[in-house]
């Protein structure tokens, strides 16, 4: 079983600041485990003890089963040029945004399932207690003699019916959604549909750039060189069409490709974008770039996510208000039918 991001972060951040205080990972992982509880003081004393026994951090953490193996890759490739602190504090910030993203989504997932579900309930009085009802009366009122009437509230029922049906499969959908968002599994899962739907497929290419432009820049701060950066680093892409990219990229690299001709080579990012990454390749500040560049498409990200709800709000209102609309006029109707009939 697999820690969540948040844990992770903070072990990240709590492992960074051991190695800059000079003690050794052991020593500061037998000093965190007196002051954990149950779980973590038993993940850190496998992992200080896998130490002792001679084991790298790297080897250490992966022997656990427990953390990903991005964050494996990203320590393995940073002990090959001795910046564990600053592979440390970038992947704790790394996996405290994807954290963040997760909650955003969350988050953002609770009004349209909660509205989706009143108006599944309101739809529902009307079809099952209120339509039924109302047909009673105007049988006594001798809609039967009048074919309309009969009509119009024979359609009115087959409505309410087929609306209730649909409503409790999409309730019933946003239901899975809400729950499904609670775990990191079916959050990446979700995520991963997301972004085969054209509705949200922006949304994920744009947290998936930000999340690749990390990775790179995670590797440049380790003083890790383009054309070294693993391949299989365990990095998983929401959007096909960037994980196809992000394959290609990584061969330019390793063909000693320059980052501007490989992102350009790809089609990522925007031409003005590649034209900033090719001077700051010339000035030495590429990596301060792709921090940059990584922060602005999350931000975008985090932007159109908010739209997004933004807009599905009026959306639902608007087929609910259409919806419960339809259904009076179907029942006021035979009404005015029979008044009619009677004069």
């Amino acid at each position: 079983m697999k820690t969540d991001n948040l844990w992770i972060s903070q072990f990240c951040k709590r492992t960074a600041v051991i190695l800059k205080s000079g003690m050794t990972v052991y020593d500061g992982l037998r000093l965190l485990a007196e002051s954990a509880d149950d779980e973590s003081r038993a993940l850190y004393k496998e992992i200080s003890d896998s130490l002792m026994n001679g084991c790298n951090i790297s080897d250490a953490i992966k022997i656990t089963n427990r953390f990903p193996d991005y964050m494996v890759g990203n320590i393995r490739a940073a002990e090959k040029t001795g910046n564990l602190e600053k592979t440390f504090d970038s992947l704790a910030d790394y996996y405290n945004r994807l954290d963040d993203m997760n909650n955003s989504i969350a988050n953002s997932v609770k009004y349209p399932v909660f509205m989706s579900v009143m108006m599944f309930a309101i739809i529902g009085v009307v079809a099952l207690k209120v339509l039924p009802l109302f047909s009673k009366i105007y049988m006594r009122l001798g809609a039967q003699a009048n074919s309309a009437a009969v009509m119009i509230m024979t359609v009115s029922n087959y409505l309410s019916y087929a609306v209730f049906a649909i409503g409790g499969l999409f309730s019933a959908l946003c239901l899975y959604v809400f729950i499904a968002v609670k775990t990191q599994n079916g959050r990446q899962r979700l995520l991963k549909i997301a972004g085969r739907i054209s509705f949200t497929r922006n949304i994920m290419e744009n947290i998936d750039i930000s999340f690749l432009l990390r990775n790179v820049g995670m590797f440049l701060s380790a003083g890790i060189g383009l054309s070294e950066i693993p391949a299989e680093h365990g990095l998983s892409f929401l959007s096909p069409r960037i994980s196809e990219k992000a394959i290609k990229l990584n061969d330019c690299f390793s063909k000693g490709d320059t980052m501007y001709t490989a992102v350009k080579e790809c089609d990522i990012l925007t031409p003005m974008e590649r034209e900033i990454i090719r001077l700051s390749e010339m000035t030495g500040e590429l990596k301060n770039t792709v921090s940059t560049m990584t922060d602005s498409y999350m931000k975008r990200a985090y932007e159109e996510i908010g739209n997004a709800v933004s807009l599905i709000e009026p959306v639902l209102i608007s087929v609910f208000a259409a919806v419960i609309g339809a259904i009076l006029i179907c029942t006021i109707l035979p009404l005015l039918s029979i008044t009619v009939g009677m004069l």
